[in-house]
């Protein structure tokens, strides 16, 4: 059976210079060829944000080496928290899970895949909805480096 892979939702707003790192870590991660990704991009909340606004949507207007599916382009400004329901939503009306990141992360090569598997291994468990590539830096022995461990707290990152 061939492996479904998630779509990734990039969340984006007026930060180009950000931006241009999160494409660049993205486009070097392992299986991105698989990846269906959906852009949202807010719209200037300010008349100074105009310019910047404009610099993202060039920037994910020229990209190259990325899957991407669908660009949203919103004229006025939705807010962040409208911005990233609206595009989890949207995904979510086509597939059934989702990667969401935003536009100031730089992701090592193996985020998609690691999310991937974690969104695999999860599926059929009804005790866990929610998967994240970061925690506080916690100490474990050297036979522990692969773990995968349950929390009960949220991180967004």
């Amino acid at each position: 059976m061939k492996k479904k892979y998630a779509p990734v939702a990039l969340i984006v707003y007026n930060r180009p210079d950000t931006l241009k790192k999160t494409l660049k870590s993205l486009e070097k991660n392992k299986s991105i060829e698989n990846a269906e990704i959906y852009i949202f991009s807010d719209g200037p909340k300010k008349k100074e944000d105009n310019k910047k606004v404009k610099k993202v949507r060039y920037i994910i207007n020229n990209v190259k080496k990325l899957n991407i599916r669908k660009k949203f382009f919103f004229k006025k400004n939705r807010g962040l928290r409208n911005n990233i329901l609206g595009g989890i939503n949207y995904v979510l009306k086509k597939r059934s899970k989702i990667i969401v990141i935003e536009d100031d992360l730089l992701l090592s090569s193996y985020f998609y895949l690691y999310m991937n598997n974690a969104l695999d291994f999860i599926e059929k468990k009804k005790n866990i909805w929610h998967v994240s590539a970061w925690n506080y830096p916690i100490t474990f022995d050297k036979s522990a480096r692969n773990l995968t461990f349950l929390w009960s707290h949220m991180h967004c990152w």
